[in-house]
């Protein structure tokens, strides 16, 4: 009797597969997630990369021109490059380095109030405006550096997207526009109000405020989880979630001017591709702890670990390479890292390892929004606003829904110590009672 009693609850070996578990990879119970998937990815492709292209020549910017060069260039030289018209108020280059200058004729008694004109690029490092006035006797046109209003009195004195408060005129005038690139060029043009752009500022830091508070929310109650639980998984999750904010931080010139003196010699760029390989080297070793890789696949803990010497790999780069070199070495490690943490979470799954499921729906959706961010910085995609706001909600959907994967994980960790506690009270039994009669040995 008792020995039937503790077959009975004899724990079932990893690779068997029950009826329950048949039943949930059956075509029937995956349907709907392919079909949320495939509206998901639709209206990424769709409505995300693609700016919306009606009445683009009603705006003012509308007939703004583009030339680059590697050389450096006078305003007056630079004037007689081959420009060609940009696709709306945006440009995408790709990554690039050199000089873009772009060319722009506005029409005083179309602008009214619009006078703030900025560059939506945070990886600018010098910005230029000039005025361009009639030609000369000689056929040289005047030009005339515009200097003022860089940051004009009602906006708070907090870092802003590069921009100018455009003088008040009368009919058209024609301006030129010097940008230094050395990394990813996408980029939006502007002309609002100062007020506006005053509201938009706001907004943006009332937002990363929110944002940041979540995050770092979630990261120091994982903290007390793992004190409490004593579950080492929770610091590589807190570690990963800082990574991000810091990324986030400066991709939106917000935690640009905390940063220490030392490091404010590294171009915007630069300092982004730390924060990268950050969220790298934090995500690969969450991962790892999370799926158990070193105890239970050691092949797949061995690309792990190739991943993270990738990402170590790059923060020297970033700063020896140009940053058109270091942009595209440290994009290579990030795919390179989406796809291998993915076929672990795979082969994981495969194993009968459950929670690595939650892990890899979680992490599936936020490699969509990071492959076509990816793709929009190569110059793939055009520029979309959408997508730059794509980053940070899906690391905070990654965020919420990696927190529900870490729960599925400490259930399967309470299950497996539960079986284990079984184990030992059956062992137990048997050494010390007879397994026929039941009477003590």
């Amino acid at each position: 009797m008792h020995v039937a009693g503790w077959a009975s609850r004899e724990p079932r070996r990893r690779g068997d597969v029950t009826g329950r578990q048949r039943a949930a990879r059956s075509p029937g119970r995956w349907s709907w997630r392919l079909v949320a998937w495939s509206v998901f990815v639709a209206c990424l492709v769709v409505g995300s990369p693609f700016p919306s292209a009606g009445h683009a020549g009603e705006r003012p910017l509308a007939r703004a021109q583009w030339a680059t060069t590697t050389q450096s260039l006078s305003p007056a030289e630079a004037l007689d490059l081959d420009f060609r018209a940009m696709s709306g108020d945006t440009l995408n280059l790709g990554p690039f380095q050199g000089d873009i200058w772009l060319r722009l004729w506005l029409d005083g008694s179309e602008m009214g109030e619009r006078r703030w004109l900025s560059v939506r690029w945070p990886y600018a490092r010098d910005f230029r405006f000039y005025l361009v006035g009639s030609r000369s006797a000689d056929g040289k046109p005047s030009l005339l550096e515009w200097r003022e209003g860089a940051h004009p009195i009602g906006l708070p004195a907090i870092p802003t997207d590069p921009g100018r408060l455009l003088p008040a005129f009368d009919g058209k005038r024609q301006f030129l526009l010097r940008l230094s690139a050395d990394g990813p060029t996408a980029m939006q043009l502007t002309l609002d109000s100062v007020q506006t752009e005053r509201n938009r500022l706001l907004s943006r830091y009332l937002l990363f405020g929110i944002y940041l508070g979540a995050m770092l929310g979630m990261a120091t109650y994982s903290l007390f989880l793992m004190l409490a639980l004593r579950e080492r998984t929770y610091a590589g999750y807190a570690a990963f979630l800082a990574a991000t904010v810091l990324y986030v931080g400066l991709r939106y010139n917000v935690l640009g001017p905390l940063l220490p003196e030392f490091l404010h010699w590294m171009s915007p760029a630069r300092q982004a591709q730390l924060a990268v390989a950050l969220m790298a080297l934090s995500g690969i070793g969450f991962v790892r702890r999370f799926l158990q890789s070193p105890r239970d696949d050691p092949r797949a803990d061995r690309v792990l670990q190739l991943l993270m010497l990738l990402a170590l790999s790059t923060v020297p780069a970033s700063a020896a390479l140009s940053g058109e070199l270091s942009s595209l070495l440290v994009m290579g490690m990030v795919v390179a890292t989406v796809l291998g943490i993915f076929w672990a979470a795979w082969r994981s799954m495969g194993r009968g390892f459950r929670p690595a499921f939650n892990l890899l729906i979680s992490w599936s959706m936020f490699a969509v929004v990071v492959l076509l961010y990816l793709a929009m910085l190569l110059g793939v995609l055009p520029y979309s606003a959408v997508l730059t706001l794509g980053l940070p909600l899906g690391s905070l959907a990654l965020a919420l829904l990696l927190a529900f994967a870490l729960g599925s994980r400490i259930r399967h960790k309470q299950r497996e110590e539960a079986a284990l506690e079984r184990d030992r009270d059956r062992y137990r039994f048997l050494s010390e009672r007879d397994g026929l009669t039941g009477l003590y040995n």
